[in-house]
């Protein structure tokens, strides 16, 4: 099967950085002294900046299934990360939210908007998340609602 090319949407272009934005004026806003909310500012917006960048550098840029149910997720640094376990947070047609685990311990969140892709596309996507999860289940002995 194709891989699902999933690319950075405009929720999540203009989101973070405003994101980032709000939470500097919001503490700039706060009834404390000038110092102290100077210090606060910079100290969010020098962690919002880290984190935006870091998960730009790590996000997912494709996600396809690989051989035995397994799911394979291409990052943005151009390394490929072979998920061992799906924590799923949401699944709906509007959104997709899942962190992704791979065999060496490494962690990646996916979070795609309903918006980003073409509807085929989402659907897919979603299909193999449940997919993956029932077969997770399945070996472990758990979940077996989701086996049908």
């Amino acid at each position: 099967m194709q891989a699902v090319q999933i690319p950075l949407g405009p929720e999540l272009r203009i989101g973070g950085p405003l994101l980032i934005a709000l939470v500097c004026l919001a503490l700039l806003a706060c009834p404390i002294v000038w110092p102290w909310r100077l210090s606060l500012a910079l100290s969010g917006m020098l962690l919002g900046v880290w984190q935006w960048h870091r998960f730009l550098r790590r996000r997912p840029v494709a996600v396809a299934p690989g051989l035995d149910r397994a799911i394979s997720c291409q990052l943005a640094d151009g390394s490929t990360l072979t998920v061992s376990e799906l924590r799923i947070g949401v699944l709906s047609p509007w959104l997709v939210s899942a962190r992704l685990e791979g065999v060496a311990g490494e962690r990646v969140d996916l979070f795609v908007p309903g918006g980003a892709l073409p509807e085929t596309a989402h659907w897919q996507l979603r299909r193999w998340l449940i997919w993956f999860r029932a077969s997770d289940s399945a070996a472990g002995g758990h979940d077996k609602d989701l086996e049908t």
